[in-house]
């Protein structure tokens, strides 16, 4: 495994791309062996994944959740910085934080609209 840094930098499908090349056993991707792999035996959450398609980050948080023994309240405190899921052991994007749908677009109405003084719009 890379440094923390590198990891951070990882995609959720890099990250997948990273655990599977780990659990493999490789040192490098290889995309044969990646699609042999029985993870569908064993329920891996990543195995749908595991060829490119892009995963949604609570696959991370489900992963996470089964690596801590069941425990959600550990995963905040899990110990392995190293791992590519650890970025994302949350079930959310450290990427994407800040960004949101709707509440950006309220942001926005507001802004526009002048400044908001005790629940009401001033110009």
């Amino acid at each position: 495994m890379e440094d923390n840094t590198s990891i951070e930098k990882l995609t959720p499908a890099g990250a997948v791309r990273s655990y599977c090349t780990q659990c493999l056993g490789m040192k490098q991707f290889n995309l044969v062996q990646v699609r042999d792999c029985e993870g569908d035996q064993i329920k891996c959450p990543f195995f749908p994944y595991r060829l490119g398609k892009r995963p949604p980050p609570k696959v991370f948080r489900l992963f996470c959740i089964d690596c801590m023994g069941g425990y959600r309240d550990s995963v905040t405190d899990c110990p392995t910085v190293n791992c590519e899921c650890y970025p994302y052991r949350f079930g959310t994007n450290p990427a994407r934080r800040g960004i949101s749908g709707t509440g950006n677009m309220n942001n926005l109405r507001h802004k526009s609209s002048g400044s908001v003084i005790n629940g009401q719009i001033s110009d």
